[in-house]
């Protein structure tokens, strides 16, 4: 992310061996904040806790592939996905669970 005074933002995230990496939600400084995601687990397939503050009713999850994952909630609603072909980058708009929480899994195709 390029901000207009000059100054860049980057984010180190751990790619596995299908090319998925989570970046989280890069809305916020700390995008993979223990506060924001609690739990990540990598069997083949990313499958992300997600913890919403109070009154949270959306976010944003972003992430990196080789190609379109297939994003799936298993705790939560997903309300929009997309894929940029040009940036390997991909976004989840998800939504909580009664919980307070989402868990989304992203896949490799």
């Amino acid at each position: 992310m390029k901000f207009k005074d000059g100054w860049d933002y980057q984010i180190l995230s751990r790619v596995n061996r299908q090319g998925l990496s989570l970046l989280g939600d890069t809305e916020k400084i700390v995008p993979l904040g223990r506060q924001r995601i609690a739990a990540i687990e990598d069997h083949g397939a990313l499958t992300v806790t997600i913890k919403f503050a109070r009154r949270e009713d959306m976010l944003t999850i972003s992430g990196c592939a080789p190609r379109r994952p297939k994003l799936k909630a298993l705790q939560g609603k997903l309300n929009d996905t997309s894929y940029d072909p040009r940036t390997k980058i991909f976004r989840a708009q998800i939504a909580p669970a009664g919980s307070g929480e989402a868990i989304l899994q992203v896949s490799p195709l």
